[in-house]
């Protein structure tokens, strides 16, 4: 499989883990990008993607196992919108829109 699996994640005692405010608003703006895409703008897309994790990894002020969970979910999806970058298939548009439901299990 040419994608990048996400690592077990953590619960936090059943509980999700909170993203600090200032950097859920990059999350909710992928996540609404995401749903709002189709093929005909999958460029447009990527691009909003690639902005929001550059401005994620430059703003990111978490700490403790939640930083460190978030990033077990982070790298494999930068990888992955990598690859989907290089290949604009509905598959892997797929694989992207699979990665929120991932995020929204265990991250609020």
């Amino acid at each position: 499989n040419k994608f990048h699996q996400y690592k077990i994640l953590s619960s936090n005692d059943g509980k999700k883990w909170k993203v600090d405010d200032h950097m859920m608003v990059h999350f909710r703006n992928m996540e609404k990008a995401v749903s709002a895409a189709d093929n005909e703008n999958y460029q447009m897309l990527i691009d909003e993607l690639a902005s929001n994790i550059n401005l994620l990894t430059s703003n990111c002020t978490m700490k403790g196992q939640g930083h460190d969970e978030l990033h077990k979910w982070l790298l494999p999806f930068i990888e992955n919108v990598k690859t989907f970058s290089n290949d604009k298939s509905n598959e892997n548009f797929t694989i992207i829109q699979n990665s929120f439901t991932t995020f929204n299990q265990y991250f609020e």
